[in-house]
Formats: C-alpha cells, sequence, structure tokens
C-alpha cells in the first residue's frame, strides 16, 4: 500500500467516522469540504485530527473550506514528505 492509499483512507476514515460524512459522498475527490458539511468549526478538529492521528504537521488556515479532498490529500502528501 503506497503512502497516498494511507494517506487517503486515514483521511476518509476521519471525514466518515467522527463528522459523519456519508462514505459514497467521499467517493468524488472533486468533492469540497465545504459540500461534505465541514464549516470552520469542523475544519480546526479535523485539522487537529489530521495531526494526531496521521502525524502530519499543518497550519491552522491551511486546509480551507473550498478545497476538494484530491486537494486535501494532495496537501498532505506533501506535509508528509516534509517531516
Amino acid at each position: 500500500m503506497s503512502n497516498t492509499t494511507t494517506l487517503r483512507d486515514g483521511f476518509i476514515s476521519i471525514l466518515t467516522d467522527k463528522f459523519g460524512v456519508p462514505a459514497d459522498e467521499t467517493a468524488n475527490g472533486a468533492a469540497t469540504l465545504d459540500e461534505l458539511g465541514l464549516d470552520s468549526l469542523a475544519l480546526v478538529e479535523l485539522l487537529l485530527d489530521l495531526q494526531k492521528k496521521l502525524d502530519v504537521s499543518i497550519e491552522q488556515g491551511v486546509i480551507l473550506p473550498e478545497h476538494t479532498l484530491d486537494d486535501t490529500v494532495a496537501l498532505l502528501e506533501e506535509r508528509k514528505g516534509e517531516s
């Protein structure tokens, strides 16, 4: 399993388990976080979960509501590569 798959799976798991996003909605990588129902408070919580569960260093305000799932996974890959 590639690092990308692991990051994507971990990210999707957080979205479905903690934020109640239906799994079928996460299949579309073009869906934005806003479209998936994540507001600004949820994005802060998401950031903390990503840091804790995926060991990725991301500053607050980097993940935005208009980011798609694919955008966010690409950001996770980039940040994971920096650590």
